[in-house]
């Protein structure tokens, strides 16, 4: 009698000012003959690559002092393509890893979007994930909203609450200035993908780290905003 829907959305397009981008992404799981040079610590965006003309960077997530992920992932209006990733990724192992063997592929693309989803009104179906509305929209983030989405669910099947106007009540209203947020961030990257870099590295080298995962999860007061935005390159977000 009940379903949880996490089929990937469809967005509906009105006459509104929307952006629809991709966060698509190609990785490798490498293993190498040295030492990774930090094993204990993952790099969230390493911009130390070529943009060709997209907002791009490197993800890196250590499993073991020799063994990786390295992906490169692409906010931009086309996903990325698989030829010209994987000369970046050899391009990046070769300079910071040396020698090396890949273990395994994954390829994925996220929906950077402000679209509205279209939604099914059957009291018996819940959208959950990126079909639930789970993704932050200018930065693909999702696990973190998923995570406590689950946790709201698993408290209304507990108490035997589920439905989706409990569920609505049950889940915490963002304040609407994030959607804000994201619209512009969206029309920057999707209009004028070269200042991407430039962004996100003034975001997290001029801001503490806890900081700038407080604003990614939508939990900043103003003040705190401000001050994260007087750090930013301001002529893109002015115009």
């Amino acid at each position: 009698k009940t379903i949880f829907d996490s089929r990937t959305p469809v967005f509906k397009k009105t006459a509104k000012v929307q952006e629809h981008l991709y966060q698509s992404f190609i990785g490798w799981v490498v293993e190498t003959e040295q030492d990774l040079p930090e094993s204990d610590s993952f790099r969230l965006m390493d911009f130390d690559i070529e943009q060709n003309g997209f907002t791009q960077f490197m993800y890196v997530l250590p499993f073991s002092k020799n063994k990786a992920l390295i992906e490169v992932t692409r906010f931009g209006n086309e996903p990325i393509e698989t030829t010209g990733a994987e000369a970046l990724l050899q391009g990046y192992a070769n300079k910071n890893y040396g020698e090396f063997k890949i273990v395994s592929h994954e390829v994925g693309c996220i929906p950077m979007s402000n679209f509205e989803i279209e939604r099914n009104n059957d009291s018996g179906i819940f959208p959950i994930g990126a079909n639930g509305g789970q993704i932050k929209p200018s930065t693909g983030y999702a696990f973190k909203n998923m995570y406590e989405q689950s946790l709201v669910l698993a408290d209304c099947i507990e108490n035997d609450m589920l439905s989706l106007q409990t569920l609505s009540q049950k889940n915490k209203a963002k304040p609407k200035r994030f959607a804000f947020y994201d619209s512009i961030l969206l029309t920057i990257l999707g209009s004028r993908p070269e200042k991407g870099k430039s962004i996100f590295l003034a975001l997290c080298q001029k801001n503490e780290t806890k900081m700038v995962l407080k604003f990614l999860d939508e939990k900043t007061t103003i003040w705190e905003e401000v001050l994260l935005f007087s750090r930013l390159p301001l002529v893109p977000f002015l115009s």
